[in-house]
């Protein structure tokens, strides 16, 4: 992400699929993202996504890509 988008943000949300969604990624059914609330505009946008395991590690992985696009 790169610093001017970065810095538009004034709100993040983690959202985790408790439910697996076997149809979209037999091995690993779980998806999680991050999303960001734009400054500007107060609209939300993914900053980034992914799959995991369990919702356990979707929890892990989508908490661990937040840190590293707040960290400076």
């Amino acid at each position: 992400m790169n610093k001017t988008i970065k810095s538009e943000i004034m709100e993040y949300k983690i959202e985790i699929s408790m439910t697996p969604r076997f149809p979209d990624c037999a091995r690993a059914p779980y998806f999680w993202c991050v999303l960001g609330r734009n400054e500007v505009e107060s609209r939300w946008f993914n900053c980034g996504h992914g799959w995991a395991t369990t919702h356990q590690e979707a929890w892990k992985h989508a908490y661990a890509y937040y840190n590293d696009i707040t960290s400076t």
